[in-house]
């Protein structure tokens, strides 16, 4: 049981930081702040760093709620194919009497393909 929890954790948060990275988003030119990000995004400016968040923000909130077919719906389907449907929903819907208290989206960064990426804690 517990080596389950952490399998299903472990995906979860590489779910969490797939869904949270949207190819194309265009940001300002700063400085880097480290050797994979090209530049902190100023979410005030940019209409598809808002997007990505309002995606990564569905993403965590059907997390929450344990709602696997919204969270289902918001992944690539190249990232559904990465796992299994039993190991999908393992990672998302929570056991019995078990709910997930909450999340907390850090600001994003743009990688150098123009992905915007979050740290979420869980």
């Amino acid at each position: 049981m517990r080596k389950d929890l952490f399998s299903a954790t472990i995906l979860l948060v590489t779910l969490l930081l797939a869904t949270a990275i949207l190819p194309g988003c265009k940001l300002p030119t700063a400085e880097p702040n480290d050797a994979n990000d090209v530049a902190k995004v100023p979410p005030e400016q940019d209409d598809d760093y808002r997007a990505a968040l309002s995606t990564a923000n569905a993403f965590c909130e059907a997390w929450r709620r344990g709602n696997y077919l919204t969270a289902r719906d918001l992944m690539t389907v190249p990232l559904r194919r990465r796992w299994s449907e039993r190991q999908l929903r393992a990672a998302i819907e929570p056991p019995a009497n078990v709910r997930h208290a909450g999340y907390q989206i850090e600001t994003g960064r743009q990688l150098e393909d123009g992905s915007v990426v979050f740290d979420v804690r869980l």
